[in-house]
């Protein structure tokens, strides 16, 4: 096993800034409204929006993260945003900035001047980054810091045991202590400006451990994957697929696990199809027009939970008009998911006529396929495009 724990703990040690965030963000509100004297609405509604912020940021920062920066340089940059942005948040109460702005230092709206709000503000934005840095890249730069022969198992040698266990100790208790006695702190800008240290304390030691981190480059994100099957799938729109799906481009010496090819979506394919203009070293070497049977497969899957979540969404909204209540709700006994899926029902039943009526109309030509078939040799059969006369690339 590896002995990784040096390096382990100077990450994980960010955490510090982690809980002293949401700390902030737990008292925000009865800092609007006492210092402040926000209404409990406009308060409310600052919080919410730098909740949903920071919930939504992550699914940027990860596609950036996999696709440009990599695990490290987004964690490096989070953990600076939480710094000057707990620094910004303490720097904007009252007391702190009186004598250089000309305002009071009491805890009133009338000592808070413009200096002191576009602090405020832009503390909120770079909380929220460094919020959203942290969820994205500080537990994937974790694990790149364990070898692949170790494991996934980390131990400390017996020499640096008791050091190893006296900096578990310390990065459980500082922030638990924090925690527990930032509430009985009255003044803010003490109370904020203990968690800006911790931060600064915790980031300094992050930054103690560059030369012994293990970096590893960008992986590539799995929404650039998708978007690369849409690319290729319409850049080849006019090509048929071929009959056999065992023609279509894969890879079989990559680590992660195939998928296998479904007749769902069928049209994503094409992104699979290579083709006989150039030679298929080429087309590798430009994955914005060949993707593996995997790639697109995932993408099918990745299209259906996105139908299923919009079904629920779409479902929940139109059951609440009238000032109903909704069919989905926090327990499954106030919930009415019968509702909802006789409404599956029904819709299967309609696609269902449909697809009888659309059939009935439909002029199949069995004859010609047949002596068509006749005509070709074996290996001519299995090599022979799939008459696919479908030019759409989304269904």
């Amino acid at each position: 096993m590896a002995s990784v724990m040096g390096p382990y703990l100077k990450i994980t040690v960010l955490i510090w800034a982690d809980v002293l965030a949401a700390y902030a963000l737990w008292v925000m509100q009865t800092y609007l409204t006492n210092v402040w004297k926000m209404s409990i609405t406009n308060a409310a509604a600052i919080v919410n929006v730098f909740t949903g912020v920071s919930t939504l940021l992550p699914l940027a920062l990860t596609f950036l993260m996999d696709t440009f920066f990599g695990n490290f340089w987004m964690l490096l940059f989070s953990s600076l945003s939480y710094c000057v942005g707990m620094g910004f948040l303490a720097m904007s109460t009252p007391p702190v900035l009186s004598a250089a702005t000309g305002t009071c230092n009491n805890y009133d709206p009338a000592c808070i001047g413009d200096t002191q709000t576009v602090l405020f503000y832009i503390s909120l934005v770079l909380i929220a980054f460094g919020m959203a840095g942290h969820i994205s890249s500080l537990g994937p730069f974790i694990m790149d810091q364990v070898p692949p022969e170790a494991g996934g198992n980390v131990e400390a040698p017996p020499n640096e045991a008791p050091y190893v266990c006296l900096a578990i100790f310390a990065m459980v208790l500082v922030p638990i202590i924090a925690v527990f006695a930032l509430p009985y702190i009255k003044p803010w800008s003490i109370r904020f400006g203990i968690p800006a240290i911790c931060t600064l304390v915790s980031t300094l030691i992050f930054l103690s451990g560059l030369h012994s981190y293990i970096y590893v480059e960008p992986r590539g994100s799995s929404l650039t994957h998708i978007f690369q099957v849409y690319v290729a799938s319409t850049l080849k729109i006019h090509h048929h697929r071929p009959r056999d799906a065992a023609q279509l481009y894969e890879r079989d010496d990559h680590d992660d696990d195939l998928v296998p090819h479904t007749n769902r979506f069928r049209c994503l394919d094409k992104a699979a199809i290579i083709l006989p203009n150039q030679t298929q070293e080429e087309q590798e070497r430009n994955k914005w027009k060949l993707c593996r049977v995997t790639e697109v497969e995932e993408t099918k899957i990745t299209i259906r939970i996105i139908a299923s979540v919009l079904s629920v969404y779409i479902s929940n909204k139109v059951s609440k008009r009238g000032g109903r209540q909704g069919w989905f709700q926090y327990t499954l006994n106030r919930s009415r998911l019968d509702n909802y899926y006789w409404t599956l029902a029904a819709l299967s039943a309609i696609n269902l006529v449909f697809f009888a009526v659309v059939a009935s109309c439909y002029s199949y030509k069995d004859g010609e396929i047949e002596d068509d078939e006749d005509d070709l040799s074996e290996d001519e059969e299995t090599s022979a495009p799939y008459d696919d006369s479908a030019s759409c690339c989304c269904c």
